[in-house]
């Protein structure tokens, strides 16, 4: 009877190590197979990246006002290429932010200027 019991607790054991092991198994096939596919999309991205935009598509800037200089700098700085126009297009903003806060702290330096003057 003893024999019996051991090895009934021996059979379940083996069942449960056995369904353990196959968790196990489904889980590193379930990440491999995600990797995979997160592969897949990446390759499939950077190649939809790297292809020309359509020329309908490419919208300039949206500003309130569209002046000349800014018209003919957004020439110099459209890429057909999808990665490089982008990376263009932010060397120009930060080259325009910084000219627009030397133009603003010289103005308002001036103002300080006047102001004083008067007093």
């Amino acid at each position: 009877m003893v024999a019996a019991i051991y090895a009934f607790l021996q059979f379940c054991n083996d069942v449960s190590s056995f369904f353990s092991e196959c968790k196990r198994d489904t889980r590193a096939e379930l990440i491999e197979d995600l990797q995979k596919e997160k592969k897949i999309l990446l390759a499939k991205l950077k190649r939809l990246l790297s292809q020309p935009l359509p020329p309908n598509n490419i919208e300039i800037k949206k500003t309130r006002y569209v002046t000349a200089e800014m018209a003919s700098k957004y020439g110099k700085f459209s890429t057909p290429k999808a990665i490089s126009s982008l990376a263009d297009n932010m060397k120009y903003e930060k080259l325009l932010k910084k000219k627009c806060r030397t133009v603003f702290v010289k103005h308002f330096k001036t103002s300080r200027k006047k102001k004083n003057k008067r007093k």
